[in-house]
């Protein structure tokens, strides 16, 4: 299990984002970089708002999409992970 796999995971308040046709552009107010998101990275983005588990917006998304929880994980993970290299993401409080 990873820090991703068992820790809520809140959108940093250094970065601010527009909707844009669907999608999200984000920008890091920190580095200046701008990061764009599709419509289903733009709706984890949204539910990043609060401090959100793995397994919560997992468990949103398979009821949103036609998608299979082991897909949503692997996706979801992926996604966690590069937000919170960025630094567009962080790691909160428990929940």
């Amino acid at each position: 299990m990873t820090a991703i796999d068992k820790s809520s995971i809140v959108a940093s308040k250094n970065a601010v984002s527009c909707d844009l046709a669907g999608e999200s552009v984000i920008l890091d107010m920190k580095s200046g970089k701008y990061f764009a998101l599709d419509d289903v990275g733009t709706r984890i983005w949204q539910l990043l708002q609060s401090p959100s588990t793995l397994q919560s917006i997992c468990d949103q998304l398979t009821q949103e999409y036609d998608v299979s929880m082991e897909r949503s994980v692997s996706d979801v993970s992926t996604l966690l992970r590069r937000l919170v290299d960025q630094g567009l993401a962080t790691y909160a409080e428990a929940v």
